[in-house]
């Protein structure tokens, strides 16, 4: 299955893995370095290795529980976004229209 990603509020991608973003560290040759966006936040050093097909290698176990719900709200938010450039339209009339 290939990865799946979200935008930030600042456009940057985010990997999703089992209900858990991940913000982009660095890149080490072919593999990307992912760690959780729970960093800061609630000091998880859970750390993801992913090339662009999947990811290669887990580290740590996060100190927290997923959330689901803002995964998804993050992809509504991010469709809702590109209708609005897509369509002209606004978020108004989109939310309304759902």
């Amino acid at each position: 299955m290939p990865q799946q990603y979200v935008l930030s509020v600042r456009s940057q991608k985010k990997l999703i893995d089992i209900g858990h973003l991940f913000m982009r560290e660095k890149k080490s040759g072919e593999n990307t370095i992912w760690i959780c966006n729970q960093f800061y936040k609630a000091h998880c050093h859970t750390r993801v290795h992913a090339n662009e097909d999947s990811i290669t290698k887990r580290l740590k176990e996060h100190n927290h529980a997923g959330n689901i719900a803002r995964v998804e709200a993050t992809r509504l938010i991010n469709a809702m976004e590109e209708q609005v450039i897509t369509t002209q339209e606004t978020p108004h009339w989109i939310t309304t229209q759902s």
